[in-house]
């Protein structure tokens, strides 16, 4: 299923869902046109936690600043964290056209995740702009998101977020403090009509 392979003496994962490999059997040039966005299954929550393992844990600022995981590698506490969100039923992900669960980005209502391979394309747009449709239709009055990265904080004021709270980065000690670009963290509150 998927392969391993050894890295300076450590054991690594290759992610079996990875653009290169997906790209062979998928539009080599694909918009958010050719996707449509779908509640996580729940016989997809294991699809999910793997995006989350190679696209989110280890690029979140904060994660990376304090070294918390590598790419591919498996955190209990986060791992969990995300599984009771999914469970909560409120949790987005990008299909194509023919309703294969590519994993591409996944909003996980506290998470806006997009894979490496196709950041910069306006997909954590489509999948921001459905999230607060869902939000809506489910009666919530206030979205919140708690935006760690400069992207995601771009994401949500485009779809009219306002900043609520705000942690600057240079208040935490440079241990811990997140690389440039990533300045802050903010907590950014919607609130829905």
């Amino acid at each position: 299923m998927s392969q391993l392979s050894l890295l300076k003496g450590v054991a690594r994962m290759e992610n079996p869902f990875s653009a290169r490999k997906i790209c062979a059997v998928t539009t080599p040039k694909m918009s958010s046109g050719h996707l449509r966005v779908v509640q996580v299954a729940e016989n997809r929550f294991d699809d999910a936690i793997h995006h989350l393992k190679w696209n989110f844990f280890s690029d979140e600022p904060l994660n990376h600043a304090v070294g918390l995981c590598e790419r591919g590698e498996s955190q209990y506490e986060l791992e969990r964290h995300c599984l009771l969100t999914l469970k909560q039923g409120y949790s987005r992900m990008l299909v194509d056209q023919n309703g294969m669960y590519n994993v591409y980005e996944l909003f996980e209502c506290r998470i806006l995740s997009v894979d490496e391979n196709f950041r910069g394309k306006g997909l954590a747009n489509v999948l921001m702009a459905d999230s607060i449709e869902t939000a809506r239709n489910a009666g919530f009055k206030v979205f919140k998101a708690d935006a760690t990265g400069m992207f995601s904080q771009k994401v949500c004021l485009k779809h009219g977020f306002q900043v609520e709270a705000e942690i600057p980065y240079t208040d935490l000690d440079e241990s811990i403090r997140p690389a440039p670009p990533h300045q802050a963290l903010k907590l950014m509150v919607k609130v829905l009509n």
